[in-house]
């Protein structure tokens, strides 16, 4: 997709480098080997798309990232292990539809069910065994957020061979 501005931003939430993309949908994004919380692509936010977020990116080598826009938008996607727990991958997220948002309507979350989602990590489809609708504080308001435990690959025991996790919705619930 042509003409989408794709940046990072530092802890402060200020962009620190962007670039758009090409008539392909490419990028080229050069930015210095450190830490940056936030990494955005956005174009016609609330009008035709809304945006994409990847979080924790630590840059010490050249990367890919396909990032992707369309009507739903991941927002506070992040996995983690429970320690002392069923041995299971936790993830939290906050999906936001634009459908819902166009219409007006206060609580913008898709309603999911676990057959609307395909989990997979490094690569390899995983089994979700919860989805768990909570709420969220957000100053003003709650909004609604999912917290999700599918199962994990056995080479993840220490958690630290997450290398790609991908979250697929087979509709948008809205």
């Amino acid at each position: 997709m042509e003409g989408v501005t794709v940046g990072l931003k530092n802890s402060e939430f200020e962009d620190v480098f962007s670039t758009m993309t090409n008539g392909n949908g490419e990028y080229f994004l050069e930015a210095k080997p450190e830490y940056y919380p936030f990494m955005y692509a956005v174009k016609e936010y609330g009008e035709n798309f809304l945006e994409y977020w990847r979080h924790d990116i630590s840059l010490t080598d050249d990367i890919v990232i396909n990032a992707r826009i369309d009507k739903l938008e991941l927002y506070g996607l992040h996995c983690f292990k429970i320690r002392g727990a069923y041995p299971a991958l936790t993830i939290y997220f906050r999906p936001m539809s634009l459908t819902k948002y166009k219409v007006g309507e206060e609580d913008i979350a898709p309603d999911l069910s676990p057959a609307m989602i395909q989990v997979s990590v490094n690569g390899r489809r995983v089994a979700v065994f919860l989805l768990n609708k909570v709420e969220e504080f957000a100053g003003d308001r709650n909004m609604t957020a999912y917290l999700m435990q599918v199962s994990r690959l056995s080479r993840l025991d220490q958690f630290q061979g997450l290398r790609m996790l991908r979250c697929l919705f087979t509709s948008e619930g809205a």
